[in-house]
């Protein structure tokens, strides 16, 4: 079991002790709980007085200096030569380790153990795991969508048929593959059958155009997915988007963005310290990104942009309820449709949103881990500010207000006064940092 040991040091009252820590240090290891490993450091007090080392597993216990640092003693003079510990533990988790000096403990630092929810494969391709949604078992086939959420579903696609069909809008369903489907023989998981995803797929394929892109990521898979990362890239993001535009029988505008060879650390590297890195190819957005015309700035759920691109061909608009794989999908349709207004909610419709822009495509984006989990009748992007906007600090909130009033314009008043109406108090200070 692999863990990032996150060490936190406190306070130190007695001007008096002078300590440090060897190991362990702020890094990834691998350990099982029972396992040993060595605690190594040094203390001691500048009036000479005795430092016993207590551990809060055995607070009890005192562990007296055992070990000559005479690489301690080249630096502080007066520090007596035994002032080091070795030390054996037991891991069990969590601990603290405290500084006796004459009776009185001192806990100068905390030790945390955060297990890394990550499978590593072949060649350092890295994956989800542990998460909430138990991805690995639902790639093996022993979790599946159950009758409820199976029932869910298939009232969010009867409200798709009456509110989005039967208007001869266009609508399709994209799936958005978790990197073990696209790179299963580096994955350590052996693939059941079925999974949630032939689920959804069997179930719903005949009342609704579902688009799981498989075969075109597949086919470019080294570049459409980082190691280090759940996400697809923003190339795999492109070829995506122009699947989908084909499947809609719209005509995709390659927004031609340049791409860069860069270091990334991913969100699965991150889990890591030192953090995992690769040099992947990387999009320039910023064509598309002088489109944009309204960042509600709610970070991850609850976010609403929208880019309007004049020099499109099309007058068509297209509204995107997506996941943390749509923004780069977004991006790459907005030299497609004059108007994409992207709604960070996974794909859960908020059907104001839909009548107000009354747009010609929508689009509702998903990966694979989230499928056993039907979108909630009745959803309402403004609950979801509502309930970030409560979560943040005050200076979280100030930034909030400004990302607002940077973004005032009439063609989006609808998503101002979405994202303002939480508070009296909030929407009576736009104009002025409250």
């Amino acid at each position: 079991m692999k863990y990032t040991v996150n060490i936190v040091r406190h306070e130190v009252k007695s001007q008096k002790i002078k300590y440090a820590i060897d190991f362990p240090i702020a890094e990834t290891i691998e350990i099982n709980r029972g396992f040993f490993f060595e605690f190594k450091g040094w203390a001691f007090s500048l009036d000479l007085r005795e430092v016993n080392f207590v551990f809060s597993f055995s607070a009890g216990a005192k562990i007296k200096p055992n070990v000559n640092r005479h690489d301690v003693v080249r630096v502080f003079n007066d520090a007596p030569l035994l002032c080091g510990i070795s030390h054996l533990i037991s891991f069990n988790g969590d601990f603290k380790l405290g500084l006796d000096l004459g009776g009185n403990i001192e806990w100068v630092a905390s030790f945390n153990f955060i297990p890394v929810k990550v499978i590593e494969g072949r060649e350092g391709y890295l994956f989800l795991d542990k998460d909430s949604n138990h991805s690995t078992d639902q790639y093996s086939g022993k979790k599946l969508i159950d009758r409820q959420n199976i029932n869910a579903w298939s009232n969010y696609f009867s409200e798709v048929e009456k509110k989005i069909i039967a208007k001869n809008k266009k609508f399709a369903f994209v799936i958005a593959p978790g990197k073990e489907y696209i790179f299963p023989d580096f994955y350590p998981v052996q693939r059941g059958m079925p999974t949630p995803v032939d689920q959804f797929i069997s179930l719903f394929s005949e009342r609704t155009k579902i688009i799981a892109p498989w075969s075109v990521l597949m086919e470019q898979r080294n570049f459409s997915y980082s190691k280090t990362d759940t996400h697809w890239t923003g190339y795999g993001a492109g070829l995506v988007a122009e699947v989908v535009c084909k499947e809609l029988g719209v005509n995709y505008v390659d927004p031609k963005f340049k791409y860069v060879l860069s270091k990334r650390t991913g969100d699965l590297g991150a889990k890591f310290i030192p953090h995992r890195t690769e040099f992947c190819l990387s999009a320039d957005y910023s064509q598309a990104l002088k489109y944009l015309t309204f960042d509600n700035g709610v970070p991850v759920r609850g976010n609403i942009l929208v880019l309007s691109n004049p020099n499109t061909a099309s007058d068509r608009a297209c509204v995107i309820f997506g996941d943390s794989f749509s923004r780069a999908f977004a991006l790459h349709l907005s030299f497609t449709f004059k108007r994409v207004v992207l709604i960070f909610s996974g794909a859960d419709i908020d059907w104001g949103i839909v009548d107000n822009e009354d747009p010609e495509v929508v689009i509702a984006e998903l990966t694979t881990r989230f499928l056993i989990c039907a979108p909630k009748a009745g959803f309402s992007i403004s609950q979801e500010i509502k309930r970030k906007y409560k979560a943040m600090s005050s200076g979280e909130k100030n930034k909030f207000k400004e990302k607002l009033n940077k973004f005032k314009s009439i063609e989006n008043d609808y998503y101002q006064r979405v994202s303002s109406d939480l508070t009296d108090d909030l929407s009576s200070c736009l104009g002025e940092i409250c």
